[in-house]
């Protein structure tokens, strides 16, 4: 499964991303309080990378990247990628969180963005 741990004095909100077969999906949002980890895929990790975007209850986000996947202010779960705006949607920068071959990760995130 893949694992968010906040390390920071702050609640974060977290969104993950996922490509394989062909197809792309994000999802958010987890509420990971300081000092506390929260689990959000269950299931053995099957794709190569797990994408991450980690923001403040501010907005401000903490961890992201150059990889572009949509998003929503509410829960979601968004099948593919891009034309964001054109679907009504936002879009966000998450990083890349290497997963190739394991069957479990688990990202720390710091005060000011993810602990390598």
């Amino acid at each position: 499964g893949y694992t968010v741990c906040n390390d920071s004095k702050e609640v974060l909100l977290v969104a993950l991303a996922q490509k394989g077969g062909g197809k792309a999906v994000s999802r958010g949002w987890w509420t990971v309080h300081a000092g506390a980890c929260a689990k959000a895929v269950t299931t053995p990790l099957s794709s190569d990378a797990v994408y991450l975007l980690a923001q403040r209850k501010s907005g401000a986000s903490i961890v992201t990247g150059p990889e572009r996947f949509c998003i929503t202010a509410a829960a979601f779960e968004i099948p593919g990628v891009g034309h964001c705006k054109t679907r009504g949607l936002a879009e966000a920068g998450f990083t890349r969180t290497a997963a190739k071959g394991r069957s479990g990760y688990v990202a720390r995130i710091g005060p000011v963005g993810l602990v390598k």
